[in-house]
Order: structure tokens, then sequence, then C-alpha cells
């Protein structure tokens, strides 16, 4: 499987899809295989990471007390080597997950009625991702704006490729994203609450 990456057209992507998210998905319904969309997800996930650590390297890792004057405090935990294997496995981690989860999102669509093959939810997963990107480094307003926006246009991307409706499908949807969350922070949890015991 050859993978190209013409930025260009991923930057027109990441514009449409973020801007008039509708319009994205009406324009690239045509896409019949999921290497567009799996070069979009490898070059979000690589600019998430690549944000993640110069963040990282900025608060923790003391280049901006140094820039500060001291205002804020340094830690000195990030090393270049920890720098480089955090954005290596966090890229290729993301790209393998978005696999996962779309495979997990087909099966309890498909289990409530929305006929979505595996095609149609990793596209509509992986180019729901951009504003998460863009956006999902900001504290608190970012992050909670982004994963609004990122199921939103989720919903837009099944309804279009699976022509169902868009209460059905933004049902399910919601549903999938409230379980993921409560498993999530069930198993996180867990050995917190555990070692109370």
């Amino acid at each position: 499987m050859e993978l190209t990456f013409d930025l260009r057209e991923i930057a027109s992507k990441t514009k449409l899809v973020i801007t008039k998210p509708k319009q994205f998905f009406k324009k690239y319904d045509n896409e019949k295989d999921i290497k567009p969309a799996l070069v979009f997800s490898i070059v979000m996930s690589t600019l998430a990471s690549l944000i993640n650590v110069v963040l990282l390297a900025f608060f923790v890792g003391g280049i901006g007390s140094q820039l500060t004057g001291g205002a804020l405090p340094a830690f000195d935990l990030v090393t270049p080597a920890k720098a480089i294997g955090f954005f290596f496995s966090s890229t290729i981690l993301t790209v393998l997950l978005s696999f996962l989860w779309s495979k997990l999102m087909q099966f309890w669509l498909n289990f409530f009625k929305v006929g979505a093959s595996f095609a149609d939810v990793y596209k509509a997963y992986s180019y729901s991702r951009a504003p998460l990107t863009f956006l999902g480094w900001i504290p608190l307003i970012g992050i909670l704006f982004s994963l609004i926006y990122t199921n939103y246009i989720l919903i837009l991307g099944i309804t279009e490729y699976t022509g169902e409706k868009i209460n059905k499908v933004a049902t399910r949807v919601v549903a999938f994203v409230v379980v993921m969350f409560l498993l999530q922070a069930t198993f996180s949890l867990f050995p917190f609450i555990s070692s109370i015991n």
C-alpha cells in the first residue's frame, strides 16, 4: 500500500473540515478506501505530538523558566531523548489507536442498527480529529470545545457516509463516547480505589 503525502491537499482538507464540515464530507464522499484518511491521520497525529513535545519542553523542560527569568518553575524532567521518544511513541500509538477506536465504534454502530462500514467510520474518525489537533492543547476551553466539535464532525461524517439520519447517528455516537469515557474513568480510578483498602 503506497501512501502519498501532499501537504497542500492536507492543509486544504484541514481548513475545510474545520470551517465547513458538511461541505467537506459532501466533497470527499467519493473516497472509497482509507488511504487518504490514513495519511490525514498520520499528519494530524504527528502535528499533535509535535505540539505536545514543544509544550512539554516549554513548561516541564525548563525552557519556559529560562525565557521568563525564573517566573515559571523549572522541572528539568524532559531530556531531548525523552522528548524524541515521546514524539515517536505518541505519533505511532495515536495512529494505531485510530484503527482500534474506529473498529469499536463500527461494532457499536452496527449493533445499534447504523449500517456503517469500517472505512466509513475510519474516514469520519480520522477527519474529525483536526480540531482536537489544533485546539486540544489549550487548557480547559480548548480541550472542551475541541472535544465537542470533534464529535460533531464525527457525527456529520458518519451521517454523510452511511446515509442514516443525523439523530440516529448522533444518539449512537454520543452513547459510545459516554460509555468509553465511563470505562476509561473506571479503569483509571481502579488502582486508586484498590489502594485505599
